[in-house]
């Protein structure tokens, strides 16, 4: 064959080779692409994803925050609560202390009753209330009187002697 032939047939043979080389490398490209269309349409599902999981997180803490508002406000209404006992608790101990006084003083003036003092001495009713003296070391117990407790029959609910 002549030299010519030959070197025809290289350059077809080398046409050839870069015709297939440049087909091989076209369809390594629209892999590549598809490839990358394939990670695209991924990345937006998970984008999508993530903004669903945001909006339920931001949900979770909105709801977070109200029940730590409702709980502040429960916390709070519970203090005004707890005032509000106390207050009357303190009312209710003055009341019982003015009550107190008066059947005190109802029992200084009452010549039927003896005055046990504080100090356990025994006072008589008789003498004046700012010169009693001390009676004798027998116990004294306040006489039955329906008015004290309001019983219509005359006992008392608490037959102790009253200290003053």
């Amino acid at each position: 064959m002549k030299p010519v032939i030959w070197i025809i047939l290289i350059i077809v043979l080398l046409v050839a080779i870069a015709l297939l080389a440049m087909v091989g490398r076209s369809r390594q490209v629209e892999a590549r692409r598809g490839e990358a269309a394939d990670l695209r349409a991924e990345a937006e599902v998970r984008e999508r994803e993530r903004l669903e999981r945001d909006a339920a997180a931001a949900e979770a803490q909105a709801q977070a925050d109200q029940a730590r508002a409702e709980a502040e406000a429960q916390q709070a209404r519970a203090a005004q609560l707890e005032t509000e006992a106390q207050r009357r608790a303190e009312d209710a101990a003055q009341a019982g202390a003015q009550r107190d006084e008066h059947l005190r003083r109802a029992d200084e003036r009452d010549p039927d009753v003896d005055v046990v003092e504080a100090d356990g001495r025994t006072l008589d009713a008789d003498s004046e209330k700012g010169d009693r003296e001390v009676a004798d070391d027998r116990e004294v117990t306040e006489p039955h009187t329906p008015d004290r407790d309001g019983d219509p029959d005359g006992t008392e609910a608490d037959d102790r002697p009253r200290q003053v």
